[in-house]
């Protein structure tokens, strides 16, 4: 009898279902092959799966329906359906973390939902030995020890601490500016070195520990971007600081403070949320979208405060080795400033390609949840 035949009888049955999981995607595998049509429905906490094919109990209507530990991105989720089984690729809500477990506390496990040990062994070879004891029990994966959660407690503190740090460092220098601005006019850009340059120099110098966390691995960023941008930020306000403010154009000392503290404001607070898994939707888009005005903004100030700066030097003959010498070698100060200019359009654009994938990722558009 060929299979669909108004002449079978068909019941409706749960088909066995496997799960594995990355920091950023769940998939699952639903064994039902020959498949045609899968009927999908898909939200942020759930799934329902209904299809006729053939599985554990033969040609049959298998469905089942999965509440989910957290929100998933349905935007960023796609399935393929295969002669043995339907493969799902569902990507978790933000920028992505282990789940303890795949259905929601509390919730009894369904008799059909089984670790894909597979796949498992293949994305954490370290921690399939805790996947695997734990696995008929809940579903439960990496349950930390009370040293752990400790250590996750310090580490949380820390970090909490040290963003708020920054943020009210950079919301003295942002509200300073535009308060003393609209109360003084332009006659404060003269003055915008001398009153926050020691705040901004010490929160760019404090921010030299995102690059250690990157290094410790406390936070996952790419501790190297992180080092070039506080580096540059560094080195652009040591030329601001070696050849006077005074020698700079009229608002490039408020240009890159403005813009810097900005940026900071936005980012710090973002930073202190994620590190409880909270999200503040305002807020997460301007983290994913202020930077693309504000990153050429700042480019830009950097640039003319170093090429301000190595225009002075070499007017003066400042901070020049010249011939004739004993080393029979000429450098200046100010020619190397017109070299550094290019590499720093070069880590600029480098920083916002990072941010605009980030950002892809996040906001970018997606394929629907429909065949891979």
């Amino acid at each position: 009898m060929e299979p669909g035949s108004d002449f079978e009888e068909i019941t409706v049955l749960h088909p066995n279902v496997l799960w594995a999981q990355r920091k950023e995607i769940i998939s699952l595998k639903v064994s039902v092959g020959d498949v045609q049509k899968p009927k999908i429905s898909l939200t942020e906490k759930s799934l329902t799966f209904e299809a006729e094919g053939l599985g554990a109990k033969g040609w049959n209507i298998y469905k089942f329906t999965l509440d989910f530990y957290d929100e998933i991105d349905k935007e960023g989720c796609v399935y393929k359906v295969t002669p043995t089984c339907v493969d799902l690729q569902l990507t978790k809500q933000g920028e992505g973390n282990y789940w303890p477990r795949l259905i929601p506390e509390n919730t009894k496990k369904p008799h059909f939902l089984k670790l894909d040990f597979e796949r498992w062994r293949s994305e954490s070879d370290d921690e399939l030995e805790v996947k695997q004891k734990q696995a008929e029990s809940g579903l439960e994966i990496n349950q930390p020890t009370k040293e752990e959660e400790i250590a996750d407690y310090v580490q949380n503190f820390y970090l909490t601490m040290y963003n708020f740090a920054q943020f009210v460092l950079y919301s003295i220098v942002f509200i300073g500016c535009l308060y003393y601005r609209l109360k003084l006019g332009p006659d404060f850009y003269a003055d915008t070195y001398a009153t926050y340059g020691s705040t901004v120099i010490f929160a760019v110098l404090l921010a030299y520990l995102e690059a250690l966390h990157g290094v410790l691995g406390i936070v996952k960023s790419p501790w190297y971007l992180t080092f070039m941008q506080v580096s540059g930020r560094t080195f652009a306000f040591f030329c601001m600081w070696l050849v006077g403010p005074e020698h700079l154009p009229r608002c490039a000392v408020w240009d890159l403070f403005v813009v810097w503290s900005c940026i900071e404001v936005i980012r710090y607070p973002y930073y202190m949320l994620q590190t409880y898994n909270m999200d503040l939707k305002p807020l997460t888009w301007l983290r994913y979208h202020a930077w693309i005005l504000l990153y050429p903004i700042g480019g830009f100030s950097e640039y003319s405060v170093i090429t301000s700066a190595a225009r002075r030097f070499s007017e003066e003959s400042m901070y020049a080795l010249t011939l004739p010498n004993p080393l029979n070698f000429s450098l200046s100060l100010s020619a190397f400033l017109h070299v550094y200019v290019v590499f720093l359009f070069v880590g600029i654009m480098g920083l916002m390609r990072h941010l605009w994938k980030m950002r892809q990722r996040k906001y970018g558009n997606r394929r629907k949840f429909k065949p891979a």
